[in-house]
């Protein structure tokens, strides 16, 4: 949807035989502002869509298409939750099928994302990795794991590896304080 109110955004700016300084100054905004609208790199907002819809009489086209923009699912979504997730003070966390991403060792991790096929496995590995940097840092989150017992029972990547992943689950939250109380000191 997102992609499809860019388009539109470009569309009707061309059908109208307008500049980009044109509608930039009557949604204001820069020129490079409306630039990154048109080329879905930016998201237009409620009073640039009321703008565009009362000044080129479109029906409130650009209105409603940004309403169903924000209720459809974002392919990046993934970056969005990374960020909250290094933001946020406590992070909660239920799993009922595999160790959460946070707690997971690399050994764990590897055998779960070659499991499911993707095909950069080595670039999901270190994105997961460097997420649980966010465990270290000052001050750390208060972190909250509600686990079914299912995630312990499911062998992922062979019994030692599963050995070490509980292991790891069992010192996690005292090691996160560690490090954090070992940063902080330095």
């Amino acid at each position: 949807m997102w992609a499809w109110l860019a388009h539109d955004l470009r569309f009707f700016r061309a059908q109208r035989g307008l500049s980009g300084d044109a509608v930039a100054r009557l949604i204001n905004c820069a020129r490079s502002s409306l630039s990154r609208l048109e080329n879905n790199e930016a998201k237009l907002d409620e009073h640039q869509a009321a703008v565009l819809d009362e000044r080129w009489q479109t029906g409130g086209h650009f209105g409603t298409m940004l309403w169903y923009a924000r209720l459809g699912h974002d392919p990046n979504w993934i970056k969005q939750h990374e960020d909250i997730e290094a933001q946020a003070s406590v992070i909660e966390l239920f799993e009922s099928i595999v160790v959460p991403g946070l707690l997971q060792l690399p050994e764990y991790a590897h055998a779960l994302i070659e499991a499911s096929g993707v095909s950069d496995a080595d670039g999901v590995l270190e994105r997961r990795m460097a997420r649980q940097e966010v465990l270290t840092r000052d001050p750390s989150p208060i972190l909250r794991v509600l686990l079914t017992e299912s995630v312990l029972d499911w062998p992922m990547g062979g019994a030692a590896v599963m050995r070490k992943q509980l292991a790891h689950l069992v010192r996690a939250p005292t090691a996160a304080r560690r490090k954090a109380t070992v940063s902080r000191s330095q």
